[in-house]
């Protein structure tokens, strides 16, 4: 086998195990943390918080009674499921306890807020 085979085999190798996938939602530039903890992808419901204060869930955006109901039915398929709620470094305080109000009346009882794990 040549090493150009080798090479090529180990691209088309690369490409079919790497995980692809864009998260839905709106575009955030997440603020940066010193420490964190992963979460298991498939326990997890991605709630995006836009620099102007939008909300989105499984890619379009909803309003706060839209984040309750969304949010109740998911969490009455699995109660269990992680909330990881995405929200732009800019975004104010008022909007995130807005939000976060939002989820708890829906029944979330694991919320996690996350960060650029890169650090800036």
């Amino acid at each position: 086998m040549s090493m150009a085979d080798m090479a090529f085999l180990l691209f088309v190798f690369a490409i079919l195990t790497t995980v692809v996938g864009m998260e839905n939602g709106v575009p955030v530039s997440l603020p940066a943390a010193e420490t964190g903890q992963r979460l298991p992808r498939e326990r997890v419901v991605r709630v995006w918080v836009a620099r102007d204060g939008g909300v989105s869930i499984g890619g379009g955006r909803v309003t706060d009674e839209e984040i309750r109901a969304v949010m109740a039915a998911k969490l009455e398929e699995d109660p269990a499921l992680t909330v990881a709620l995405n929200a732009d470094g800019d975004v104010s305080c008022r909007v995130i306890s807005r939000v976060l109000r939002a989820l708890q009346q829906a029944g979330a009882l694991s919320i996690a807020l996350t960060s650029d794990s890169r650090g800036r």
